[in-house]
């Protein structure tokens, strides 16, 4: 590994170059970054390139099965080589032939994740190829979660007759196939889950579905078309969410003693969200906010926020139908309740 590489990058390559840099830590603490590449070539210059970063050391290790057969021996040269480098590539993991030892590794690395961590106080950067993101992702979900950036390094050319759909990166991102196979890979591995009592790191594994469904209906909203791969994932993501609202359409957190007017503006501030807060907690409020905003019987200022909250959330969920419904009926409270120089009007317009 340690042979001189040469290589020209794109533009996109640089740019993911650029961010693999970024998130690099200081030595002296874990840090779990995830490489998907198709290239080996490409591979061995990324990693000759973060050799040549200033006060990090850099280390390769190879995981296939001849040289570690076992967790207990991985964790032990990973403990090793953190004791001198700041930066430890695991590479190989496409070696693993025997699929059923590969998944019975991943399980052991998920159960013993917490001990790899404290006794590996090091920048930790797997590099995978594109059918290994699922693997991690359904066989060791608990130490995937813990990666600080999942990075793509592709040697595929895109035409250069091609013109770039949307000049949002994250929608852009939707035409790449490893994106597309990570929703694939996020809606097969949640579908079949409990959805009512999700893990925390399951939980942000729904997070992150979420977004891509906002992007998804940003897509359409911009284009007007999907194509049937997107048509179909955002079909499923739909049934998932469904799944996750009917399972607490009563979040049962309402004291008994409150009035109408003042179940509004609770439930109004639950749909609130706040740094670091989940949207699909707060999705579980949408049906109680939609039944309280069908029965009110006087709008005022505290009605029309429970309605603008709730057209916030639906656009947080991509759930663009749903927002435009209750926009307008934003729209039309504010337009009663307010006075026209009001701040809050001019938002709503």
């Amino acid at each position: 590994m340690n042979a001189s590489a040469s290589y020209v990058l794109n533009e996109q390559q640089e740019n993911e170059l650029r961010r693999l840099v970024k998130m690099i830590k200081r030595p002296k603490k874990f840090n779990l970054i995830f490489v998907e590449y198709n290239d080996q070539a490409l591979r061995r210059y990324i990693i000759q390139e973060t050799e040549k970063l200033k006060y990090q050391t850099s280390a390769t290790l190879d995981l296939s099965p001849e040289s570690l057969p076992n967790v207990a021996l991985f964790e032990e040269n990973l403990r090793h080589l953190a004791e001198d480098y700041s930066i430890i590539h695991v590479y190989n993991l496409e070696s693993h032939t025997d699929e059923d030892d590969f998944l019975l590794f991943l399980h052991e690395i998920n159960f013993h994740r917490e001990r790899i961590a404290n006794s590996t106080p090091a920048n930790i950067i797997f590099w995978v190829l594109e059918y290994q993101i699922k693997q991690f992702i359904t066989q060791a979900p608990d130490f995937w979660s813990w990666n600080s950036a999942a990075i793509r390094f592709h040697s595929e050319k895109i035409s250069e007759g091609l013109e770039p759909i949307p000049e949002d990166h994250a929608i852009a991102e939707l035409n790449m196939p490893e994106t597309r196979h990570r929703i694939q890979s996020l809606i097969d591995f949640l579908k079949p889950k409990d959805l009512g009592s999700l893990k925390d790191a399951e939980k942000g594994l729904l997070n992150e579905l979420i977004g891509y469904r906002k992007n998804i209906a940003v897509f359409e909203k911009n284009y007007g078309f999907l194509d049937s791969q997107l048509q179909t994932m955002q079909e499923s993501i739909n049934e998932i969410l469904n799944k996750v609202i009917d399972s607490e359409t009563n979040p049962g957190d309402l004291p008994n003693d409150m009035n109408l007017e003042e179940e509004i503006r609770f439930v109004a501030n639950q749909l609130s969200v706040k740094a670091g807060e989940s949207r699909i907690d707060k999705a579980r409020w949408t049906p109680l906010a939609e039944r309280l905003l069908e029965n009110v019987e006087e709008e005022n200022e505290e009605v029309g926020k429970l309605a603008n909250n709730l057209v916030l959330i639906y656009l947080e969920m991509g759930d663009v139908k749903n927002a435009l419904t209750f926009a307008k009926k934003d729209l039309e409270i504010s337009e009663r309740t307010l006075q026209p120089d009001h701040p809050s009007l001019a938002t709503s317009y």
